[in-house]
């Protein structure tokens, strides 16, 4: 059955036409400038520019192409307003076509063979390659008066090959231009960050962006399943499927790069679109979903460099880099900066460096330090003829017990002083009687001096 054409208002159509190829682009943006910087240390104009005209080609040639029926039915109506879109999504692809030739004209050869295999494809998304049609369906058609419907084959009719090719051309295409053109003149190894590698950064953008296609097409689950366009969730059935599958996709890659905060924050932000979203979502919040790896970038790009010679902050976007001949990279705020350290001035003897500060404790505040308040801790811990137990036994009795117990103590005690005592009155002996003669020493008794 051939579905009825229902006309879009202006609004919608300029959406279609002109904000979403723009919104899309800037993920391209965003993800070429995040590659170049994270990987080689700087941003150059050349790859940045190929990969936001080459998006804006792509999708606004898918969509200036689905929409033919409404600027037939804007010709016949008459409709100035839908005219003059069209002719604004005219103007946005022939400037996106010759921005694209310029940046390749100035760009290595190897750089046109990197868009031709990546973003060919998708400059003939939905063109119709080979057209055929079976001599069983001719010949029934001959006996009726329909005419023979031929088979149009297309890129877009493979199954689930909307959300691979995105996430290739996204990933791998996106790195595959970057690098034709950076490679000869800077190193991957030296100028890349720790946290950062190549191989990371295409599985990662190539997961990510697959997975936000296949948003889209959760978004489109009605329209396509009308049609029967092979996208993943028609091929699935279902929209709560396919949602499980992203997440597990996200929660594997939050795993696989577990180290990386970037990639996890990322992760974790699409996981919550996936499931915040539905079919019934506004396009716009669906913008959000393919933005995640936009905010990394932003977040990464807000990193500050610090200047080589002098000390100072680089803020994004600013300042220069030299590569010496041994691969080491050094980053300078201003040209004057340069100048010097390739004049192999010393910076410890400049007075307006860092350096040169820090030496001679300018501008240095002393820190005051924190008065360490102590806590005074009680640990409770037995004694000698009492343990813990004991203790606290005696501290969970009542006054009537305590007293029945010193009452009873009070009498042991006095009934042990009274056997003591008799028991001495027994064991002491009686005293011998003192004579009253007079005493004599032993001297005396043996005779004295006079004696003799």
């Amino acid at each position: 059955m051939a579905t009825q054409f229902a006309p879009l208002t202006p609004h919608k159509l300029k959406d279609e036409l002109l904000t979403h190829p723009l919104m899309l682009s800037i993920g391209s943006l965003s993800l070429s400038t995040f590659m170049s910087r994270s990987i080689y240390g700087m941003i150059d104009w050349r790859p940045v520019l190929i990969c936001v005209a080459s998006d804006i080609l792509a999708i606004g040639m898918d969509h200036y192409f689905d929409q033919e029926p409404m600027q037939l039915y804007a010709l016949k109506t008459s409709n100035s307003e839908m005219t003059a879109i069209f002719k604004q999504a005219k103007v946005l692809l022939f400037s996106s076509a010759a921005l694209l030739l310029f940046a390749l004209a100035v760009s290595p050869p190897w750089t046109w063979l990197m868009v031709t295999i990546f973003f060919g494809p998708a400059f003939i998304w939905d063109f119709k390659l080979l057209i055929f049609g079976g001599k069983r369906q001719q010949k029934k058609t001959q006996q009726s008066d329909e005419k023979p419907v031929k088979k149009a084959f297309s890129i877009k009719r493979i199954p689930g090959m909307k959300a691979v090719l995105i996430g290739i051309i996204r990933g791998c295409g996106t790195f595959a231009i970057v690098n034709s053109i950076l490679a000869r003149s800077l190193p991957i190894a030296s100028s890349s960050p720790s946290i950062w590698n190549p191989t990371q950064i295409i599985i990662w953008s190539t997961i990510n962006r697959a997975c936000h296609a296949v948003m889209a097409d959760v978004r489109d689950f009605h329209e396509d399943w009308e049609k029967q366009v092979p996208t993943i969730p028609v091929l699935l059935k279902s929209v709560f499927r396919t949602k499980v599958l992203l997440s597990a996709i996200h929660l594997l890659t939050t795993i696989l790069y577990s180290y990386n905060p970037y990639i996890v924050f990322a992760s974790l932000y699409a996981t919550v679109l996936v499931w915040f979203l539905n079919e019934n979502s506004p396009r716009g919040l669906y913008r959000l979903s393919f933005h995640s790896q936009t905010l990394t970038a932003l977040l990464y790009g807000g990193k500050l460099e610090i200047d080589s010679f002098s000390g100072y902050r680089i803020y994004p976007s600013k300042g220069r880099l030299f590569v010496r001949g041994d691969n080491k990279i050094f980053r300078f705020a201003t040209s004057k900066n340069e100048s010097l350290f390739l004049q192999r001035k010393n910076p410890r003897k400049i007075a307006w460096t860092q350096v040169y500060r820090r030496m001679h404790k300018k501008g240095i505040t002393e820190e005051v330090a924190k008065k360490r308040s102590r806590r005074t801790v009680k640990h409770q811990r037995g004694i000698v003829g009492a343990d813990l137990a004991a203790i606290a036994a005696r501290r969970n009795q009542t006054a009537a017990i305590r007293a029945q117990q010193r009452t009873s103590a009070i009498q042991k005690a006095k009934a042990e002083k009274k056997a003591k005592e008799d028991k001495k009155e027994k064991t002491t002996k009686p005293r011998a009687p003192v004579s009253s003669a007079p005493r004599v020493s032993k001297q005396q008794m043996k005779g004295g001096k006079g004696g003799r």
